[in-house]
């Protein structure tokens, strides 16, 4: 089966940008992203996770404050360690960029769901198939 749609680079300038500048850019991605969880990659979903969290309390989402959340939560290995953290946090050379990469992210998003959605539909019809011929 082939790799599902996405983008490791996209989603990783995406939470640079967040630990770069979540006052500047925190609230535009977060708009683009919507609620749910469009990253692909496990780690950067744990990433995320935990900025999202700290956004939503009010609390600074530089490196440090990030890389302790996932810490005092239980999921810094979750998130590819203290050392993956800090090498995404070094991604972006401009976090203004992080929208445009929050755009790609949540296209991929989509299209993963839609792939999901049709091969739901194809095993329903195939299921379907069988029992009417049963």
């Amino acid at each position: 089966m082939p790799l599902l749609p996405n983008s490791p680079e996209s989603e990783q300038a995406v939470l640079s940008g967040l630990m770069l500048a979540a006052d500047r850019v925190g609230r535009q991605v977060l708009a683009v992203l919507g609620d749910g969880q469009p990253f692909f990659g496990l780690h950067e979903a744990a990433i995320f996770r935990a900025i999202r969290d700290l956004l939503g309390a009010g609390k600074p989402c530089d490196l440090a404050a990030v890389v302790s959340h996932l810490a005092t939560r239980g999921a810094i290995e979750e998130a590819g360690g203290p050392m993956f953290v800090a090498d995404v946090y070094q991604v972006s050379a401009s976090p203004e960029t992080a929208v445009h990469h929050a755009g790609v992210v949540a296209d991929l998003a989509r299209r993963r769901g839609l792939i999901h959605a049709a091969a739901l539909i194809a095993e329903i019809a195939t299921e379907a198939e069988t029992a009417a011929e049963a």
